[in-house]
């Protein structure tokens, strides 16, 4: 049976290639296998080859009936999924290429394959033979894109498994990876011979990191000179005597940071790592501890990184292209410290303490050569990016593995306690405790590392450095294969660390694994091995045993995305930076706490707290607060769902469950007594301003001409001739010489129009020159041009930085004079940023530092404030206008006495200096102190005799001291000075002050006073149209905020066209939402466009009071971006139009964020934190706890425009104020005639309060705050009519009238019936 099947395929097989088409028999026989078996498809196919034989048969009928038979069954089998021989044959022609594509694909790929084994291995000979095993994969870029798709995704490992899984674990691979043919090396013993045999290995950076890290840094130096800088430079950052100086500072710095982390809320735990260990880096290294320059070098350096480990491809958009603009600005601001060091040298300025910085300055060879300016900043560079990345990550991971391994680090936590409880009383961390870390006492039963095996691990485990390059010298032999000289050697520690047989299951954090275990050489590589050794290991680890000792001691970490992706390039990190909450957990701060709340309101001791009980604690919590029992029940009810697992029955909430909620952000029952603000002074702490563009002219001449004097004339005519040399000069260069020259020397004398038209001049000879732009800008600015000021100075800063270091000296100075010409212009966040680059490229810029401080005080950043002026005052003693700045800035937080001090040494520096003495007077004002208020106003006149605003508060503060006459004739020679609206101002202070009654030895003045405060119950309103007093009060804040922001003057339609005319792309948050976010700066250029109305100084005040208010509660996270869109939402409602249309616009702006773009509906989610927003933003009475509980916040459903209206308009939970709010802002400007508040006295504007029993009326503020004339304050209640005008009031008084006449008239009616009735009955008896 077999032999006839075989038979039959062979006659199967003739028959087709006799009958079928040359060019269908490959496609025939590929489609063989993929046919059916079957004998009928077979018989087929040979019908139909005999119907093409036997074209002469006369036998067709037979042939016919066949054919019909034969291709019905084959039809039943097509429909099994089988090919028909029809569709075969036209299918060959089609797939016939197909075949033939593959196979040019294959042989394409397998030359590409092999360019990179022609070009390096065919100049080899027989050495290639014995080249290791692997693939030097495609062309240019070699394995560099499985290399990163490995790194990118969550398994690294899965790239050096390939060449193990195809080439065996041998230890060494051929591969060709950043633009160089190497080899791999990936056990212990291959990696140890690499890194200590310096004769046959030397370093072998690929080009691309050395063009980042420096030429002349550790990576790219001989052996001989890396030995000289190692000794030099390691010094001072290893060995007993050198951690010890550091040690304090560490501490200090690491307690600092941690003790502001907690306060901080949610921040990015890893970025806020890396700037602690990079601040105590740039200490040791280069003395500087200003946090701005630290900050903005430490984000270069995360540029910087990004592009190590990248492609280096020098194309916008690449991190490689990203991390070379970022050297260039390391570099600028290095060598700006270096030459400031250098000169300080050469004058002899001596410091108290030596860094790094000088001891690279000072350093000689044996032949007295010194190190130049390049060698200098390319080793500042290596070793501050080295100094703080490892430390940084490596503190962050073990702080991770510690928090998700309770044991182990309830195990390092006791052994922190022990070494705590054998310190004396006041002592601070020693060297010897830290030490100590490593081994226990050994009384113990086992002998432990401590620290060191949570650290050791940690590094194990993350392998913060990935490899290191080495370049073959010679040819190497090892491991009976050849590495070629020239060719790259990578040590591949991550595969040493996770190496199984090494290290018992790798993956596993288990710092247990480091008990009695000592690593053999090269089985352990965190820092390198042999000469080239980290230099700062010893640092690296007392940096992290000094942070984890006090961390674990007082701290804990709360992780907002456990399960964040972790990526893997350059270093180890999570996505979101690990995300996370720090929190104290000391026994003095939190849980006793806590546990002393618990047992004080856990009233009948069953340990728990019931509803009654946690009614009372929430009242306790919010002594400020009059909850209404609705309130408080839902607020419980909220509690008690949201907490449910720590309700134990009856009982209640059990300690556990209180601790959480005070984990998750809940309050405190000894919150302090915020400190109010006082409203009395008309002074305002203000700061001082600086003629930024300006030369010393002390010495020069100043001429001053009328343009249309002869002289002038003259002068003209002279300049022209002078003009006219400069451009017949011999070549373009010697004319702009010339007219830079004469441009200078119409600058010094102050005829700033005829520089500016010289310095125009030379910026058409040479356009990209700095120098005439800058000149420029300054003259525009002195000539009060500010925009066109900033628009020279920003062309000079593009020429600057794209003609290299050649202008890096005046780099500096552009920022600046461009920062203030943008705030001459109003944008004061935007001169933020450029003060701060100016800082950053030159740590020392004192002027930079305190420009920068004005600006932040100037939107309301007074912390921030006052660290740059006092680094500003460090830099310059003697710099009386950053004194009175600080002076200002911490008055304004509160810190009067330290403000004095500090005002008084100003002015001691500077007994002129009138800004100084004028805010010291406010401050004096603010104190009560109103003598020597008067004392600093009079010295304010005797240096500017026509200060009237000096003139004025002299009359204020005469007045609060009593001094009646005095305070008048101030007064008299105030109105002489002007007749502006603030004499208004001063009036009404002069009447608040005269409420203030003085106490005398403990006694009150008898005389009773002009008001009494009644509490709001006592209140009650008659007709609908009546405000209450709580809405009208918080009423009167929103407007008052509208006024200073004068968003008033925004049409709310301006909105609606910024969000349609401008793009803004979509970032993404930390927990991944897709956002609409811009920076504050970008910001302010659109609200400038919105406000354009206003004066400079007018928006300055406006963009403070927008910082404050709206942008810290927008920006709780502290990273500078906004969500514009819900910023839009948030001022809609206090822009110009109809009430109806500010909502609609709101509900847009809303719809315009990438979570409801394209919608009609936005989500429950949205709607309920944009209502909390707006009451958090303008209703301060309810501030930030309206943000604590966000009602809906992870409801999914979407609601309507006419739903968010209902949620909006809500009285209780939603806006509703929005209505008293337009309300006053079509009535205040209403006058009531001669009507005066009974309180105040002042003629009232807006609405008018009539008391209806007594008759007596109050204006909107007195209504607001509750008071009354003395009186009536007998009366047990107050009913109040609301009218909007006199009018109103007429109207209602003649309604009232009439109805008094009416019911007068129906009496005498009566009486006159009775008259009539008594006469007749008189009639009737007489």
């Amino acid at each position: 049976m077999r032999r006839e099947d075989a038979g039959r395929r062979r006659q199967f097989r003739q028959v087709l290639r006799s009958v079928f088409p040359e060019e269908l028999k490959f496609s025939i026989f590929v489609l063989l296998p993929k046919l059916s078996t079957m004998w009928e498809t077979k018989q087929c196919l040979i019908s139909y080859s005999l119907k093409r034989t036997q074209t002469n048969s006369t036998d067709f009928s037979r042939w016919e009936l066949k054919k019909k038979r034969l291709i019905a069954k084959l039809n039943q089998t097509r429909n099994k999924g089988q090919f028909t021989v029809e569709a075969m044959v036209e299918t060959g022609s089609i797939l016939m290429w197909l075949p033939l594509v593959v196979l040019g694909l294959f042989v394409l790929k397998w030359v590409l394959k092999r360019v990179n084994v022609w070009i390096y291995e065919s100049k080899l000979g027989e050495k290639k033979h014995y080249l290791p095993p692997g693939d030097l994969g495609w062309p240019f870029i070699g394995n560099m894109l499985p290399f990163l798709r490995a790194f990118k995704t969550s398994d690294p490992d899965s790239f050096i498994r390939t060449y193990t899984t195809r080439y065996g674990r041998n230890g060494l691979y051929k591969v060709h990876m950043f633009g160089n043919p190497s080899v791999i090396v990936t056990t212990p013993e291959t990696c140890r011979r690499v890194l200590t045999d310096d004769d046959a290995f030397q370093p072998g950076w690929p080009k691309s990191t050395m063009e980042l890290i420096g030429r002349k840094s550790f990576i790219g130096i001989s052996f001989e000179e890396h030995k000289r800088l190692r000794r030099l430079t390691a010094a001072p950052v290893n060995g007993h005597e050198a951690l010890s100086v550091y040690i304090h500072y560490i501490e200090e710095t690491v307690v600092t940071a941690l003790e502001k982390w907690s306060k901080m809320g949610e921040i990015e735990f890893l970025t806020h790592v890396r700037k602690l260990t990079f601040r105590i880096i740039m200490y040791i290294f280069m003395s500087t501890e200003s946090e701005h320059v630290m900050d903005a070098l430490e984000r270069e350096y995360t540029n910087l990184n990004y592009g190590v480990r990248a492609m280096a491809i020098n194309l916008p958009g690449f991190a490689y292209h990203k991390a070379l603009k970022a050297r260039k600005n390391l570099v600028a601001a290095f060598q700006s410290s270096v030459t400031n060091r250098r000169n300080q040298k050469k004058q002899n300025v001596s410091s108290n303490k030596k860094d790094m910085l000088d001891n690279l300055i000072d350093a000689k060879d044996e032949n007295g050569r010194t190190l130049d300016d390049e060698e200098i900043i390319d080793v500042l560079l290596m070793y501050l990016n080295a100094g703080h990345e490892s430390s940084g990550h490596t503190i962050m991971w073990a702080t991770i593995f510690l928090q998700e391994h309770p044991e182990i680090l309830q195990k390092a936590k006791e052994e922190q306690e022990r070494i705590v409880k054998k310190r004396a009383p006041g002592q601070n961390l020693t060297l010897k405790e830290t030490r100590e870390m490593e081994y226990l006492s050994q009384s113990l039963l086992l002998m432990e590392r401590g620290f060191y095996q949570v650290i050791d691990e940690t590094l194990r485990v993350i392998t913060f450095s990935l490899t290191a390059f080495r370049e073959a010298k010679s040819d190497v032999r090892m491991n009976g294969y050849i590495i070629p000289k020239g060719w790259k050697v990578l040590t591949w520690f991550r595969d040493v660390h996770l190496d199984p047989e090494i290290y018992p299951d790798p993956k596993k954090f288990d710092p247990s694994r480091w008990e009695g275990y000592t690593a053999k050489a090269g089985t352990f590589l965190p820092f390198g091995l042999g000469s080239h050794l980290c230099p700062g290991n010893d640092l690296a680890k007392l940096e992290i045993s000094i942070f984890l000792h006090h961390f674990l001691l007082k701290y804990r970490v709360e992780r907002s995305n456990p399960g964040c992706p972790v990526m893997f390039l350059p270093h180890t990190r999570p996505k979101d930076n690990c995300l996370a909450k720090i929190t104290k957990t000391t026994p003095g701060s939190r849980s006793e706490k806590v546990k002393r709340i618990f047992q004080q309101f856990d009233g009948n001791r069953d340990g728990g707290l019931s509803r009654e009980e946690m009614s009372a604690l929430v009242v306790a919590v919010n002594p400020r607060v009059k909850f209404s029992d609705e309130q408080i029940s839902a607020i419980l009810d909220e509690v008690f769902r949201t907490y449910a697992e720590f309700i134990d029955g009856d009982r209640g909430l059990t300690h556990d469950g209180l601790l959480r909620t005070y984990d998750d952000g809940a309050g405190d029952v000894d919150h302090g007594k915020p400190k109010a603000d006082n409203v009395d002074a008309v002074s305002e702490a203000g700061w001082s301003r600086e003629l930024g563009p300006s030369s010393d002219s002390s010495d020069k001449r100043v001429i001053h001409w009328e343009e249309s004097s002869h002289d002038y004339t003259v002068f003209v005519k002279e300049l022209g001739v002078l003009r006219s040399k400069a451009d017949g000069a011999r070549s373009k260069e010697e004319a702009f010489d010339g007219h830079m020259a004469i441009g200078r020397v119409l600058y010094e004398h102050q005829l700033f129009k005829e520089a500016l038209v010289s310095f125009k001049r030379a910026c058409e000879l040479q356009p990209t020159d700095v120098r005439p732009h800058f000149r420029a800008g300054n003259c525009l600015y002195a000539l009060g041009k500010c925009k066109e000021s900033k628009d020279e100075f920003l062309l000079a800063l593009e020429a600057a930085e794209s003609g290299g270091n050649q202008w890096g000296y005046l780099l500096p100075q552009i920022y600046v004079n461009l920062g203030i010409s943008l705030e001459g212009e109003g944008m004061v966040l935007s001169a933020c940023e450029y003060y701060r680059e100016a800082a950053i490229l030159c740590p020392r810029h004192y002027r930079a530092l305190k420009l920068l401080g004005s600006a932040l005080f100037g939107v309301g950043e007074y912390r921030a404030a006052v660290k740059a002026l006092e680094e500003a005052i460090y830099l310059k003693p003697d710099y009386a206008d950053a004194h009175c700045d600080l002076a200002s800035s911490l008055h304004a937080m509160g810190e009067d006495e330290r403000a004095i001090e500090v005002f008084q040494r100003a002015i001691d520096l500077k007994p002129g200096h009138v800004d100084a003495l004028y805010n010291l007077g406010g401050l004096y004002m603010d104190l009560g102190r109103f003598q020597r208020a008067s004392e600093m106003y009079a010295r304010v006149l005797a240096v500017w005799p026509n200060h009237w605003r000096a003139q004025l508060n002299k009359a204020v503060s005469l007045l609060g001291a009593g001094e009646t006459e005095e305070a008048k004739r101030a007064l008299k020679e105030a109105l002489k000075m002007t007749n502006r609206v603030e004499l208004h101002d001063a009036i009404s202070h002069l009447k608040q002050l005269q409420k203030k009654k003085v106490k005398t030895n403990g006694n009150s003045v008898n005389e009773e006073g002009p008001f009494i405060v009644v509490e709001p119950s006592k209140f009650k309103t008659v007709g609908e149209k009546t405000t209450l007093r709580p809405d009208l009060a918080a009423a009167l804040e929103i407007r008052a905020f509208q006024r200073v922001t004068r968003l008033g003057k925004c049409d709310v339609e301006a909105l609606r066209r910024e969000m349609r005319d401008n793009d803004v792309p979509v970032s993404y948050s930390g927990n991944g939402v897709p956002l609409k976010s811009i920076r504050k700066p970008t910001l302010e250029e659109i609200l400038r466009r919105l406000l354009n109305v206003l004066k400079p100084e007018t928006f300055q005040g406006a963009i403070k009071a927008v910082n404050e208010r709206i942008l810290t509660v927008l920006d709780d996270s502290g990273s500078g971006r906004i969500d514009l869109g819900m910023f839009y939402a948030v001022i809609a409602p206090l822009c110009g139009g109809h009430q109806n249309k500010r909502k609609r616009v709101a509900f847009d702006a809303l719809l315009w964020r990438p979570g409801n773009e394209g919608s009609s509906r936005i989500t429950k989610a949205d709607a309920f934190k944009y209502i909390n927003l707006l009451r958090a933003v303008y209703i301060q009475s309810q501030g930030m706890s309206e943000m604590l509980e966000v009602h809906g916040e992870t409801d999914a459903s979407t609601v309507t425009f006419n739903q968010f209206l209902g949620m909006y308009d809500d009285s209780e939970w939603g806006f509703g104020i929005m209505t008293t709010v337009v309300k006053l802002e079509t009535r205040d400007r209403n006058r009531h005639g001669n009507q005066v508040c009974s309180v105040c006295r002042y003629p009232i504007i807006g609405s008018r309060f009539k008391e209806v029993k007594t008759g007596f009326g109050l204006c909107n503020q007195c209504y607001s705050e509750g008071k009354v004339p003395p009186a009536f304050k007998q009366q047990e209640e107050y009913s109040f009519r609301e009218y909007g005008s006199e009018v109103e009031a007429m109207k209602a008084n003649f309604e009232l009238k009439y109805l008094l006449i009416m019911e007068l008239s129906n009496r005498l009616m009566l009486i006159d019936c009775e008259m009539v009735n008594l006469s007749v009955f008189v009639k009737r008896i007489g």
